[in-house]
């Protein structure tokens, strides 16, 4: 009986585990996403600003 709660719990820990990695890779993903984002509107936004300080339009 103590062998099979043990073996019990470890899956019920390994399923934990997956869990929170899966859990921890999404938010990995997701952040890297937000991240890239971000990046290609800064780019854009200073694309713009050059291209407004080429013309003159920024003082």
């Amino acid at each position: 009986m103590l062998k099979i709660t043990n073996i019990t719990a470890l899956v019920t820990k390994s399923e934990s585990i997956f869990s929170l990695q899966t859990a921890t890779d999404g938010f990995i993903e997701d952040c890297s996403n937000k991240i890239n984002a971000l990046k290609e509107t800064l780019s854009a936004m200073f694309e713009q600003t050059v291209l407004q300080l080429r013309e003159g339009d920024i003082i």
